[in-house]
């Protein structure tokens, strides 16, 4: 398992820093009620986002939108071709919001009878699961029914007030957790690189569009969040210079400081150790970045192979044709070398 528990203050930081941008979210103050998480592979952001919804009982709905031709954990949400679909608008990422709304309420309901201690970390588990989990069939079900929900709505000009109201009754549900904090949703977009690449020339596509919909959502319990590997922080966070709105360039709005700091270096080292050429190829994985000690010795070989060839197909035919290039996870550890050091987007 590569989602590393992150040391428990991080838990507390990242949910107090939530909460607050959750509480100062004004439409006339702010642009839109997001923030991002951006760190180096690894580092645990995933587990980072299991751990606000068990311990805080935060309503986490989380969205991978990894590259469907990419090898990685957690895998491609089902809803991913939704979010990303390169002709959407604001109007359509409203629909996906009301619809979302809608469906998270029947959905947090029926957690609630049938999990009502580990409520959010139930659903947490169920939205990030993949095709061999058990629960893969509540993920479809839940996604299937927002896109469903999506096709029924008629366009209004409206739509935002309808959005509020949805909203509040989903309130009427999240108010049920046993989180005490008026913060008690988190939309959470993973890999979310991919808004961003799809920007047209003048920086409006995805991302754009899709934080101009969360305008929409009432003050003082939600906030959405864009993570990425690769992306730098000015890419979810510019400086309102280069930002694409007027908005936030000419009228004053600004946006949500990002979370950017996640420890977790050396976590699996039980006490210093100096690394000696003796050192065992265990003790050396222990350093660094926690993925490492986690994942299949095979697994280190085939992602240094990818970061050799920068062909992730290649490398799959390799493995179909046998032709293994790297021998053993000593090689494989050697060319990632630099990649077990702190990386600060």
């Amino acid at each position: 398992n590569a989602l590393v528990k992150p040391r428990e203050d991080y838990v507390d930081v990242f949910f107090r820093h939530l909460e607050q941008c959750a509480i100062k979210w004004t439409p006339e103050q702010f642009y839109a009620p997001y923030t991002s998480l951006v760190q180096a592979s690894g580092t645990g952001k995933s587990r980072l986002l299991r751990e606000l919804a068990v311990e805080k009982d935060v309503l986490v709905v989380y969205i991978c939108l990894r590259d469907s031709i990419t090898r990685g954990y957690p895998n491609r949400s089902i809803i991913a071709d939704v979010i990303t679909k390169k002709d959407a608008s604001e109007t359509y990422y409203l629909t996906f919001l009301l619809a979302l709304f809608g469906v998270c309420s029947k959905f947090l309901d029926q957690q609630l009878r049938e999990n009502a201690e580990k409520t959010c970390g139930c659903v947490f588990d169920i939205l990030i699961s993949d095709k061999n989990d058990e629960t893969f069939e509540l993920q479809k079900c839940f996604w299937n029914e927002v896109m469903e929900q999506m096709n029924l709505q008629e366009v209004s000009t409206d739509i935002k007030g309808k959005i509020a109201n949805r909203y509040k009754n989903l309130m009427v549900t999240l108010k049920k957790l046993s989180n005490p904090s008026s913060f008690k949703m988190l939309l959470a977009f993973d890999e979310a690189g991919i808004l961003i690449d799809n920007n047209t020339s003048e920086n409006k596509g995805n991302f754009y569009y899709l934080r101009k919909a969360l305008q929409a959502i009432p003050r003082g319990s939600f906030m959405a969040l864009f993570t990425d590997t690769l992306s730098k922080v000015s890419d979810f966070s510019p400086a309102k210079r280069h930002d694409s709105s007027s908005r936030v360039s000419h009228e004053g709005q600004i946006l949500y400081k990002p979370f950017y700091l996640l420890d977790v270096f050396d976590c699996r080292m039980q006490q210093p150790v100096n690394i000696t050429i003796s050192s065992s190829i265990n003790q050396i994985r222990n350093m660094g970045r926690p993925i490492w000690a986690d994942i299949k010795e095979e697994d280190i070989i085939r992602y240094a192979m990818e970061k050799i060839l920068c062909d992730r197909k290649k490398v799959m035919y390799m493995y179909q044709e046998k032709k293994i290039l790297i021998k053993t996870v000593t090689e494989a550890l050697a060319i990632l070398g630099p990649r077990l050091y702190l990386e600060i987007s």
